[in-house]
């Protein structure tokens, strides 16, 4: 807009000049004329501005990382009068990572007209984008005069991390299995001590199982089916732990993010019964969050995306072991691990569980294992997280 007032300027300055030379009626009323177009063109943009409303739409809030987002403008224009420019300003913040950018869109409404504008958000990382529409402002035909649209509006948009096939192997846990109540919620089995349901009687049931009082306030045969001792219950940890001064290497915080949403959806399609444990830096507590279904998973991370990264020691390598309770598995994802983070691990793993370690490291890192005794560790670059983990043992 300062280009076009620089211009009319000097327009305003050659036409005077024009006028003070020739002293004759045309000279004088072209100078009027350039005189008067600035309040012609206000008086416009005032017209155009009282006509015109903004309102912002989305129709959908989650997406995957490899998706392009759409937030609908709804531009309404009730004068007579065609707007040429509708500039809308907006802020985007990636929530989790606390990075901000600057949008500016440009658009046209036709005179009594509702016209549907999309405008497309991409993100490189994983994580929740704010869009905040702060203001709309509309322009005059020439660009010199403007007047703000007051729109004051917040939507938020969810890009979920990339899922890698990958199909990983649990080792059997046969400490927990003898050692704690940890039964299937799918299947039944042969565990007199935890009963899994109780059903009508069918031909081949043992005589044994009758549930008698029951069957006698039922007036029909009922049997118990017994639970089935797993042990298979993981428990996955992403760390989400910079190292001081390395905050622009977001790459490696992406891949602990898809490694744990890949091996977790794997697990739901498996029906294992898992959990993700999460630190929120926003409140300093550790949550752990049991997942059942894609729901679950979505729910966890879109609380993930709440809280942000966090540049103090690594918090979940020193979990309360009473958060770990009734898990035979322990999955700890985290970049750039360091051999006194695995030395601490290994100090502090219960004999109860069997821990895994995920080290994500860079490209040009060596295919090196920290260290740590009693864990199994596995290696992982971004660029080979399908490669390494689809055969791995955890």
């Amino acid at each position: 807009m300062t280009k076009e007032k620089l211009i009319y300027l000097v327009v305003a300055v050659v036409s005077g000049v024009f006028f003070v030379l020739y002293r004759d009626m045309l000279a004088l009323v072209l100078f009027l004329v350039i005189l008067a177009i600035p309040f012609l063109l206000f008086f416009i943009t005032v017209l155009m501005r009282l006509g015109v409303r903004v309102r912002v739409e989305t129709d959908r809030t989650v997406y995957s990382g490899e998706e392009t987002a759409t937030v609908s403008l709804e531009i309404s224009n009730y004068s007579l009068l065609p707007v040429s420019q509708i500039t809308v300003f907006a802020n985007y913040k990636n929530a989790f990572f606390k990075h901000y950018d600057v949008g500016e869109f440009q658009f046209f409404a036709p005179p009594l007209s509702k016209n549907r504008y999309e405008i497309e958000i991409r993100s490189r990382h994983a994580g929740k984008i704010d869009v905040f529409f702060k203001k709309a402002r509309v322009f005059d035909y020439f660009g010199v005069f403007s007047l703000p649209i007051r729109m004051k509006k917040h939507v938020s948009v969810s890009f979920l991390p990339r899922v890698h096939s990958i199909e990983p192997t649990l080792r059997k846990n046969t400490y927990t299995a003898s050692e704690t109540n940890l039964y299937s919620q799918h299947k039944p089995g042969d565990d007199p001590t935890e009963i899994f349901a109780i059903r009508e009687y069918v031909d081949g049931d043992k005589l044994s199982r009758i549930h008698w009082k029951l069957t006698s306030k039922q007036d029909k045969y009922m049997v118990k089916d017994y639970s089935l001792p797993i042990n298979e219950a993981v428990l996955i940890l992403p760390e989400l732990v910079f190292d001081e001064g390395n905050e622009t290497n977001l790459d490696l915080i992406d891949s602990v993010l898809e490694i744990a949403f890949s091996l977790s959806h794997t697990l739901i399609e498996r029906k294992t019964l898992h959990a993700i444990g999460y630190y929120n830096a926003e409140v300093d507590k550790v949550c752990v969050q049991k997942i059942g279904d894609l729901d679950d998973l979505y729910s966890v991370f879109g609380e993930i995306f709440n809280t942000s990264t966090y540049y103090s020691n690594p918090v979940l390598a020193n979990m309360d072991p009473e958060l770990q309770q009734n898990m035979s598995h322990v999955v700890y994802i985290s970049a750039n691990v360091t051999e006194d983070r695995g030395n601490a691990l290994s100090a502090g793993k219960s004999e109860a569980l069997l821990h895994t370690v995920i080290n994500v490291v860079g490209e040009g890192a060596l295919d090196a294992d920290v260290g740590g005794e009693e864990i199994n560790w596995i290696s992982v670059k971004k660029s080979g997280i399908a490669s390494s983990l689809n055969e791995a043992v955890l």
